[in-house]
């Protein structure tokens, strides 16, 4: 799932068992999403630009899109549920929504 599904395609091309969906995190509602037996969730806005200028809708994005897709993938039953640590562009630190899930 991601806000621009053409760059998802263009990125991950050559998986055909993925499907790809429209999401925006910061539209603060959960996605419409197929059941899956694999979910990774590799999105998080570390953009300096972002962080700086909207703080608070920021982190509370990456927050709810880490809850989102942490409660589909128990909704649905799914088998395993993996959110590679990425170290944010500002700090180094790891992303909020990982946090909170240790």
């Amino acid at each position: 799932a991601g806000r621009n599904l053409e760059r998802l395609q263009m990125r991950f091309e050559g998986y055909p068992n993925v499907r790809y969906v429209a999401y925006d995190a910061a539209a603060m509602r959960e996605p419409d999403l197929p059941a899956a037996d694999y979910l990774i969730h590799g999105a998080s806005n570390a953009d300096p630009k972002a962080i700086m200028a909207h703080p608070v809708n920021t982190m509370l994005a990456n927050i709810a899109g880490t809850c989102h897709l942490l409660q589909h993938a128990k909704n649905s039953g799914a088998k395993r549920y993996a959110a590679p640590f990425e170290r944010g562009k500002i700090d180094r630190s790891p992303r909020a929504g990982d946090i909170l899930c240790i």
